[in-house]
């Protein structure tokens, strides 16, 4: 399996990451600027605020970058 990023997910990008956001949606997947129960994972940088305190209350996955780009590159 070349990734284990599902086509389905939605993902919420905290950080500056934008050809990140390109390589989610190259692969199907949908970024959002909203945390929800819809989200499957949110991808933090160093000073996430409020979204992270969300995701952590949904129970949301949250990874920071170097998690994401290991899932990627699988």
């Amino acid at each position: 399996q070349k990734n284990q990023i599902s086509y389905s997910l939605e993902i919420i990008f905290i950080l500056k990451l934008s050809i990140s956001g390109k390589i989610i949606e190259d692969l199907g997947g949908k970024v959002s600027s909203s945390v929800s129960s819809k989200t499957s994972v949110v991808i933090v940088g160093d000073s996430p605020g409020s979204k992270y305190d969300k995701a952590l209350s949904l129970n949301i996955p949250i990874w920071n970058e170097e998690e994401f780009l290991e899932k990627i590159n699988k």
